[in-house]
């Protein structure tokens, strides 16, 4: 359909966007390269599943629930498994900028 190009290539912009300007992310630190990490991830993942003429739709939806022995089912919202990744990257990102927060000296002054 064509709203599955619209959003794949948003996704493509997005990629590119965040490849652009991956140094401006904390990119040295193990935090974050696992949070970019799952942004790239998720955003492919969909992009793939959208892509994908046997597909052309996100399919990695996960759904888990439990039976009751009365037969009634309690069961947690399905979610997606790629939106999830960029959830938590993103998450982990404003987490990591949040903590190291702005820098007591100037990157270009020099200690005496």
């Amino acid at each position: 359909s064509g709203n599955n190009g619209l959003l794949a290539g948003i996704a493509v912009l997005a990629l590119i966007v965040l490849f652009i300007t991956r140094h401006h992310f904390n990119i040295h630190t193990l935090g974050g390269q696992l949070s970019l990490g799952l942004i790239f991830g998720g955003i492919l993942g969909n992009l793939i599943d959208r892509v994908l003429p046997s597909r052309q739709h996100v399919i990695d939806f996960l759904y888990f629930y439990v039976k009751r022995r009365d037969g009634e089912i309690a069961s947690f919202p399905a979610f997606n498994v790629a939106d999830s990744a960029i959830c938590i990257g993103v998450a982990l990102l404003f987490i990591l900028s949040w903590q190291s927060g702005p820098s007591k000296a100037p990157a270009g002054e020099a200690h005496h």
